[in-house]
């Protein structure tokens, strides 16, 4: 018998958090708190959906709810339904791996307009996210502006192009494919602030997007800027390698003439710029978008200024995580100060994981190195008395499950219910023809984890 512990966040982090804890005879009950009806965060609501493979990693993350000592209790928001200070009088400590689910600023002129809005809030709506609504102010965009040097940039322009066919054959929610398939973005221009050398591309993703059917990659640089330097690092080259490809690829094409030339209609009816150098001054439009202002400044030359007409604008610039009330924030790095996942100024009972420990960095498997850290200190403390003010021996606290039952409005979801949510989400895939299909509205999950349907 031992010590009943809370995570708060159902995400990768949490649930590696949650597998690192199982190590211990010293824990007897680990308690998974989740805001939605479903498990996996970022990976269920942040993964692009046309990258099943990475997604399958949730199969080894179930298994941490096979342990009878681990309960997942969805559909209860900290903060809000609960709160800090009764999860304190529930639990011997408290992990949170809330995460960093919401866009940063861009801080220019024209941001707030219509039209312009955060990947974080894009992506979870295409992914089928039930609070996050979908971008209406974005009907009718055909030429799209995204602003970013990262995957998730790459994701948002790839989805935008991508065939429609190709995305109902995924776990996106049918009215978001409607939606991509009444849309008509045609062009998508990527703002890069620094050089095709300093992008934060991974191959498979750029590789990806550079090989697009039916859609034409116009890379503004030169050819030496394309040429790796011996010092570079691997991926470094091999980005730049692709991006040579592609130009000459395209440049190839556009050259030929004469009778044998190919239609580009035939060939390419979109079109994917990467801008490099490049950053947003001012979005323009009186009630929505209507074009974006922006500034080149390659090295050793004078600035240059340009304006692209658009009707959308997504920002892709990073990620920030939202303050816990009662525990000390670092807005600048949008993370809970730490030492080694111990919150300082608490009693030795709070901890943080993932993002909102480290701030938004590293990939899904970074994550269990940093939760492997934060349990390790998390033990430590509740095996010392000097270190925590935590009940020692067999925890008597009351159940957390047992409390909120008796709040009517409660509708808690156990990970027997998320099951009932998966087979309903698998049989809407079988029937247009998808592995699965998400349900993208809280109370049509509800209904299928409690058989109401």
């Amino acid at each position: 018998m031992g010590h009943h512990i809370a995570v708060v966040g159902a995400g990768p982090s949490g649930i590696y958090a949650v597998q690192a804890l199982l190590s211990s005879e010293a824990v007897e009950r680990v308690d998974v708190l989740e805001t939605l009806p479903a498990p996996y965060g970022l990976l269920r609501y942040g993964v692009a959906p046309d990258h099943p493979k990475t997604k399958t990693v949730s199969r080894a993350l179930a298994r941490a709810f096979d342990d009878p000592r681990v309960r997942f209790i969805g559909n209860v928001h900290v903060g809000k339904d609960v709160t800090r200070a009764e999860l304190l009088t529930h639990y011997d400590a408290i992990v949170y791996a809330t995460g960093a689910r919401y866009d940063r600023d861009l801080g220019i002129p024209g941001e707030e307009l219509a039209g312009s809005l955060g990947a974080a809030h894009f992506v979870a709506w295409y992914s089928g996210h039930p609070d996050v609504l979908k971008p209406a102010e974005l009907d009718g965009t055909t030429t799209l502006v995204v602003i970013g040097a990262g995957n998730v940039a790459l994701d948002v322009s790839r989805i935008s192009l991508q065939p429609i066919a190709l995305l109902r054959g995924t776990d996106m929610p049918r009215e978001v494919v409607d939606e991509f398939s009444d849309g008509a973005v045609d062009e998508v221009h990527l703002l890069c602030r620094r050089g095709p050398e300093h992008v934060k591309f991974t191959r498979v993703e750029l590789a990806e997007l550079l090989e697009l059917p039916h859609t034409r990659i116009v890379i503004h640089a030169t050819d030496e800027e394309l040429v790796a330097d011996p010092d570079h690092p691997r991926e470094v080259a091999t980005n730049l390698r692709l991006f040579r490809e592609a130009k000459e690829r395209w440049d190839n094409i556009g050259e030929q003439t004469g009778e044998d030339a190919p239609d580009w209609t035939d060939v390419a009816h979109k079109t994917m710029h990467f801008h490099f150098w490049t950053v947003a001054t001012r979005i323009e439009g009186t009630d929505r978008v209507t074009g974006v202002d922006i500034l080149t400044s390659r090295p050793g030359t004078e600035p240059a200024e340009d304006h692209i007409e658009t009707q959308g604008v997504i920002r892709a610039i990073g990620y920030r995580g939202e303050p816990i009330p009662g525990l000390p924030f670092d807005p600048d790095a949008c993370l809970i100060p730490n030492v080694a996942g111990e919150v300082p100024g608490t009693d030795g009972r709070e901890f943080v994981t993932g993002w909102i420990k480290r701030g938004p960095t590293g990939v899904i498997g970074t994550n269990k190195g940093d939760a492997a850290e934060t349990v390790a200190t998390l033990l430590a403390n509740l095996a010392d008395p000097a270190q925590s003010r935590a009940q020692h021996g067999t925890s008597t606290r009351p159940d957390i499950a047992e409390t909120l039952a008796r709040r009517a409005e409660m509708r808690l979801v156990d990970w027997t219910q998320w099951r009932r949510i998966q087979e309903a989400e698998d049989a809407l895939g079988a029937e247009h023809g998808a592995e699965t299909i998400k349900l993208a509205e809280r109370e049509e999950m509800l209904r299928a984890a409690f058989g109401e349907e």
